[in-house]
């Protein structure tokens, strides 16, 4: 765990400009709706409705198991593509790692946007994922991805979290990123959702 996650999210994904919120970002592409229901200096709560995703086990931490859970979701956008099937410029991607006892496992997923038509997934190593609507706990960080920032900005979300008295699932995170590594500035995302 303590090669957390944005060091795989480092390499693959961040965002677009320094002090743009994911929703005036998400004007210029396709983004997960969501109701802001409070804003403070820490962190935002949101409300999510429900959201599809296509899903890759992340192998292991490792930058080659990155690029390959990468390269089966850019395949089958390709297939659907082929297929005839419209495929559209959505973020955020994201890093999910769950915790489950002593083990954990790590996610990445492609946001597809609401209404899409889907093409048959034959590659058994990507799934369609719905995630269920609800209130998540958002913490936005402007710095480049990677170790040290993630874990940072992971620990001081949960921090927060627990001095405002909010509940959240502790065994369950997101990174989020809404445009390529190489962006001149950056916007992430930590999620938690509520309990």
């Amino acid at each position: 765990m303590q090669r957390s996650v944005f060091a795989l999210l480092g390499f693959v994904l961040v965002s677009l400009c320094k002090g743009q919120t994911a929703q005036t970002f998400c004007q210029e592409k396709t983004c997960p709706e969501f109701t802001l229901l409070e804003s403070n200096q820490d962190f935002e709560t949101r409300l999510y409705s429900d959201t599809l995703w296509i899903t890759t086990k992340v192998a292991s931490r490792t930058l080659p198991e990155l690029a390959a859970a990468s390269s089966r979701l850019k395949n089958f956008c390709e297939t659907h593509k082929q297929a005839g099937y419209t495929t559209t410029d959505a973020w955020p991607v994201l890093i999910t790692v769950i915790k489950d006892e002593d083990e954990e496992n790590d996610f990445m997923s492609w946001f597809v946007p609401n209404n899409t038509p889907m093409a048959e997934i034959s590659d058994p190593y990507v799934k369609l994922q719905t995630r269920p609507g609800g209130t998540v706990y958002v913490r936005v960080f402007h710095t480049l991805p990677n170790l040290t920032n993630g874990q940072t900005n992971r620990e001081k979300l949960r921090e927060d979290l627990t001095r405002a008295g909010k509940h959240f699932d502790a065994n369950t995170y997101s990174g989020a990123a809404y445009t390529t590594y190489w962006a001149l500035s950056h916007y992430s995302e930590i999620w938690m959702s509520a309990l």
